[in-house]
């Protein structure tokens, strides 16, 4: 295990919702960015990661959170050829009593969890599931896509109507 990453325990004690908790650390965009790199817990950032990094709406979180990730999977008929859209696992979400996170919870849980933790979970993307921010005239979220060997942060089209896959995880506070 890499020494950029904390030990974060977490489990799944229903089918496709999974828990864990995490402390804040109250940095800008920028800061993150140099954390998680010189960490070694992110070695690359798509171009819009690094947009959203330097947004005006990027926002830390500032006390501890308890995150719920709803699998992608627990939304997916296989009877059915479309993929569910972000619509339905927001609506989803509010049924749970869920809020919306703070866009750093992205590097909160980047820091948190390697590639090898994430695909553990059965992810591919671990995205957080913040208010869109616009990049270059489409919403976007910030995300960990996790099927590589190098720790990254990018963004993951968070559009109402854009449709995602099962080994996609959403990260919800509450």
């Amino acid at each position: 295990m890499r020494i950029g990453w904390k030990e974060t325990q977490w489990t799944e004690e229903e089918p496709g919702i999974i828990t864990f908790s995490l402390e804040p650390e109250v940095l800008t965009g920028p800061d993150w960015e140099r954390k998680l790199f010189s960490s070694g817990s992110c070695q690359n950032f798509s171009p819009d990661s690094l947009i959203m990094l330097n947004h005006a709406d990027f926002k830390s979180t500032l006390e501890p959170v308890n995150v719920t990730v709803m699998k992608g999977r627990i939304f997916h008929d296989p009877s059915r050829f479309e993929r569910p859209s972000i619509g339905v696992l927001r609506a989803e979400a509010r049924r749970r009593g869920l809020r919306d996170p703070n866009p750093d919870l992205a590097c909160l849980m980047r820091q948190a969890f390697p590639n090898s933790e994430v695909r553990k979970m059965g992810l591919r993307w671990l995205v957080a599931a913040h208010k869109p921010i616009i990049v270059h005239g489409g919403e976007r979220l910030l995300g960990s896509y996790c099927m590589n060997d190098y720790p990254c942060v990018s963004a993951f089209v968070g559009e109402h109507s854009y449709g995602f896959l099962g080994g996609d995880g959403f990260a919800f506070i509450g």
